[in-house]
């Protein structure tokens, strides 16, 4: 995480907005997709985004290997119908954290992005249904963790169903008060993700605590 501390934030913002062809200031919510679970995960984003209401921009990447499970494709797909207003599809990942930095929220299961997002200061929401996210991260770590680090360091919130999930993007869509840590999870973030360079390993060592 080393090298987020030399990105300028305010530049990086702006950046990521151009990158979008985004002109407007209504908020932007990033997913970063991952495989299994992934179109699942986009379309509960989607229903609850339509459900809150207010106009944005919704920006989703795609996992290189989303092609394993192409069932999920189908579930992305008709996601992406159905969100109510502008959807954009990433396509040049030289920008990636500079979108990062342009987002009010990244929202997605446990991607290496969401970390960033963290270390950047990003209001991070990870959606880990028991029956989806949740079970696919405990596959993926043969067991050994029983919980995305993230969340266990207080630096993302997570969603464990649709209700919390409505509850919590509410708090960062409908934020008028343009609070920029509607979520509460700065000070955390920035107490784990200590980013004055050559510190990556005190981050390593509060993720390897937890195991």
């Amino acid at each position: 995480f080393d090298v987020l501390a030399k990105i300028d934030r305010e530049a990086g913002t702006k950046r990521g907005r151009e990158v979008l062809g985004i002109t407007d200031d209504l908020p932007i919510v990033f997913y970063p997709g991952q495989i299994w679970h992934a179109g699942k995960a986009l379309s509960e984003v989607v229903k609850a985004l339509n459900e809150v209401g207010l106009p944005c921009h919704l920006v989703a990447s795609k996992h290189g290997r989303m092609g394993e499970a192409p069932e999920e494709d189908g579930f992305w797909r008709e996601a992406e119908k159905k969100f109510q207003w502008d959807f954009h599809p990433v396509t040049d990942f030289r920008y990636i954290r500079e979108i990062v930095l342009a987002s009010r929220v990244v929202v997605g299961m446990y991607s290496s992005l969401q970390n960033e997002a963290a270390a950047l200061g990003v209001q991070v929401i990870s959606v880990l249904y028991p029956d989806q996210g949740a079970a696919q991260f405990a596959l993926d770590t043969g067991g050994v963790m029983k919980e995305f680090p993230l969340v266990t360091l207080g630096c993302s919130e997570k969603a464990n169903n649709y209700i919390k999930l409505l509850f919590l993007l509410k708090i960062v869509v409908l934020n008028r008060l343009r609070n920029k840590d509607p979520l509460a999870l700065r000070t955390r973030q920035s107490l784990v993700f200590r980013l004055a360079g050559h510190k990556a390993e005190r981050t390593a060592g509060a993720v390897l605590s937890l195991l």
